[in-house]
């Protein structure tokens, strides 16, 4: 049984294949030279080309997508959006996809109302999809609208069944979040328990409430989340931050190092 051939350098699986090795290395410079040439290449293909060569139309969305992650980690937000867009015309199939990925970058780029005005719209086209509540309830509360938060994570509420608990998890989850930064602490305690009622994977996060707990000084309930935390050496470090905060440094010495 032969061996598959390695794509030819210069291909486009080629220029993909080494844009993604470069970028998983951190060396983004050269990544975003490769993934741009390969985007570019791409554009100018025909359709009756892209009609023989489907996997061709399918890299091209890849590609684009990975660029543009890639940029928008790296705060380049004007560049991704420049990136992102062209998936409107080229894969139309998946355009609320597009507007909702074009509109969070604005947010982040600074084109705030723009950006919350798109999501609202998306939103209300189909009430019925919590993910969409989820997003704008995010975007919302990172553009410092706790009010306007809550009211879409509640939307996104209303909008679940009860059987899907992936969205009835992060929903939830995303309410700890924006209670936590609202300082409703109990409300918060709350909202993480939901969420993890729904998905155990959520306790992994146990850390943000017992330290949500500390910096308030409400120990001894940050005690009890930190028994929850199966990171030991997570859970010692909190422990002799708290011996020590309370006047006990002889046992933060031994939490820290058992």
């Amino acid at each position: 049984m032969s061996t598959p051939r390695a794509p030819l350098r210069d291909s486009y699986e080629g220029l993909y294949n080494r844009a993604r090795s470069l970028a998983r290395a951190g060396d983004l410079d050269p990544a975003f030279e490769l993934y741009r040439r390969l985007v570019d290449r791409l554009s100018r293909l025909s359709e009756g080309i892209l009609a023989r060569r489907p996997e061709l139309h399918d890299l091209h969305r890849q590609a684009r997508l990975e660029f543009g992650g890639l940029l928008a980690a790296e705060a380049r937000y004007a560049e991704a959006i420049e990136v992102e867009q062209v998936l409107l015309e080229t894969h139309p199939g998946e355009s609320d996809q597009w507007r909702r990925d074009l509109a969070v970058l604005r947010a982040a780029k600074g084109e705030v109302e723009a950006g919350l005005s798109e999501l609202q719209a998306l939103a209300q086209a189909s009430p019925d999809e919590p993910g969409r509540w989820i997003i704008l309830g995010i975007e919302n509360r990172l553009a410092g609208r706790l009010s306007e938060s809550q009211s879409a994570l509640n939307r996104a509420l209303e909008a679940c069944d009860e059987g899907d608990a992936d969205s009835l998890a992060d929903a939830h989850y995303q309410r700890f979040l924006l209670f936590k930064e609202m300082k409703q602490l109990d409300d918060a305690m709350a909202a993480w328990e939901e969420a993890v009622k729904q998905n155990p994977e959520v306790g992994r996060t146990v850390r943000q409430v017992y330290t949500m707990l500390t910096e308030s000084g409400r120990y001894s309930e940050a005690q009890q989340y930190i028994a929850r935390d199966e990171n030991a050496l997570q859970a010692g470090f909190q422990q002799g931050l708290i011996a020590s905060l309370t006047g006990k440094p002889v046992d933060a010495t031994h939490s820290g190092t058992e």
